[in-house]
């Protein structure tokens, strides 16, 4: 059977991240469609990027079935706690290749658990193909060898000048109303943001010892390895960041409230030149059965950038042919061996 391009819609297209992914795919002279609420918008994205075939208002909750006519659905409603799951679901009935940017920990685990079902349609699901995590799984398959039984994997973020995107705050916000896990005794178990600290050291970050319990989909990845008794993923704090985090996330604000304040704020657009100054180092730290420990850690900058040169470049293989297993798979089983640092600007410090 000849092998033609898929018919790729991007969810969400209008927002923060979802218009850098949008800037990516016509840079690389990918076809491609967009979706949103806002008519106006769309059309203005359309104006500027010859590679867009079609932009089309789609509300999640009223004609959804617009997603039926597409290949490959690019989710980046967030968050996806709140507004991922029909989304999802629509994906999986009608056997979508479906990728998202998500951080939260509880809508991939729910895709995890369901994943016999999204087997049966023979539906591909593919969850945080963003910066975070999906350098994380990269990181952690590099460094897992499948005989071996490891003690603990976890992994470490610092951020140097960083701006979060609206999107992004409202998730941390929000964190607290969802179920959060680390993996204990191999599995996974409900913690709370910020519910526990480490005080460490790495080279690579002299200045900051606290380490304070951040929950990233990485962890909710460590449980299909199988191998693997405990896990958590952290933000490198100095000690007041630390005490005032823990501080936030023990306030519980109302969910409508975070919502209507969310609606109010606007989308603040960055220059290139600070988009270069927030930098970021990931620290994967390997523990095997025999106490051993080993780290592994890389640095890079411009972080939402760096997402949607992750999407554009997962959707350049699949356009190119690549055959994804079914089912709900992690971002390295998505990308395979076609991974290249160097090409995302990634520096591997050792």
């Amino acid at each position: 059977m000849e092998f033609r391009p898929k018919n790729i819609l991007v969810l969400g297209a209008t927002g923060h991240t979802g218009k850098l992914i949008v800037s990516r795919l016509n840079e690389m002279g990918i076809d491609f469609s967009i979706g949103g609420r806002s008519s106006e918008k769309l059309i203005d994205l359309k104006n500027q990027f010859p590679f867009i075939v079609n932009a089309e208002v789609i509300e999640i909750t009223k004609n959804i079935e617009s997603l039926d006519e597409y290949d490959v659905i690019i989710n980046c409603v967030g968050p996806f706690n709140l507004w991922g799951k029909s989304v999802l679901d629509r994906c999986i009935e009608k056997s979508k290749i479906y990728i998202d940017i998500t951080g939260e920990q509880e809508f991939v685990k729910n895709s995890f658990e369901n994943c016999s079902n999204v087997l049966k349609s023979e539906a591909t699901v593919i969850h945080s193909v963003a910066f975070e995590s999906c350098l994380a799984d990269i990181l952690i398959s590099e460094n897992w060898v499948a005989s071996e039984e490891y003690e603990d994997i976890s992994t470490y973020y610092y951020f140097k000048k960083a701006k979060p995107s609206r999107g992004t705050k409202l998730t941390m916000q929000l964190a607290s109303h969802f179920s959060n896990f680390a993996l204990q005794q191999s599995d996974l178990v409900k913690t709370a943001p910020s519910a526990f600290t480490q005080t460490v050291f790495f080279q690579a970050i002299p200045e900051n010892t606290i380490a304070s319990f951040m929950p990233y989909p990485e962890i909710v990845f460590l449980k299909k390895r199988n191998n693997i008794k405990n896990g958590a993923s952290f933000l490198l704090l100095s000690e007041i960041d630390s005490r005032y985090l823990s501080a936030s996330s023990s306030s519980k604000v109302p969910i409508d409230e975070l919502i209507l304040k969310h609606n109010r704020s606007s989308l603040v657009e960055l220059s290139l030149e600070e988009k270069q100054k927030q930098e970021f180092i990931l620290i994967l730290r390997v523990t095997n059965s025999q106490g051993i420990i080993t780290t592994k850690t890389i640095k890079g900058c411009d972080m939402y950038g760096l997402t949607a040169m992750i999407v554009a470049n997962l959707i350049k293989r699949i356009n190119r042919g690549a055959i994804l297993p079914k089912g709900v798979i992690l971002p390295s089983e998505a990308f395979g061996s076609e991974w290249n640092w160097k090409e995302l600007n990634i520096e591997q410090i050792n």
